[in-house]
């Protein structure tokens, strides 16, 4: 009876209040140290199939008397060694597509173009 007339809390309530504040900052803790809390990093695109054809907006072209002169970050080594290269190019220069001369000719600029997109690759 003294302990209610005085305020205070069974000494029993308090161990379980001490226990739950410990627990807790225990797993804020946690939380912070794998990361949870942290802002996401920017989001890289995933690899698409170089199997399937995908249609993007085409943003400019470009031809080249040798495919030597073609730019680095859009050769792969499937490419032909010698002769003409047209290029398609989308996403503002981001995505590129090594087309026949016929198909460089008929594609409109603006336009979605079907094509095996390659992605420009970090130099």
């Amino acid at each position: 009876m003294v302990r209610e007339l005085s305020g205070s809390a069974p000494p029993l309530v308090r161990r379980r209040t001490q226990r739950r504040s410990w627990v807790g900052c225990v797993l804020v803790v946690g939380a912070a140290s794998c990361g949870a809390g942290a802002s996401r990093p920017a989001e890289t695109p995933a690899p698409e199939n170089l199997a399937v054809v995908y249609e993007r907006r085409i943003s400019g072209r470009q031809s080249y008397v040798e495919i030597t002169l073609m730019p680095s970050t859009f050769r792969r080594v499937t490419d032909p060694f010698a002769g003409p290269a047209y290029m398609l190019y989308a996403g503002g220069g981001q995505w590129g597509c090594l087309v026949s001369d016929v198909e460089f000719a008929r594609a409109p600029d603006g336009a979605l173009w079907p094509c095996h997109w390659r992605p420009a690759r970090r130099r």
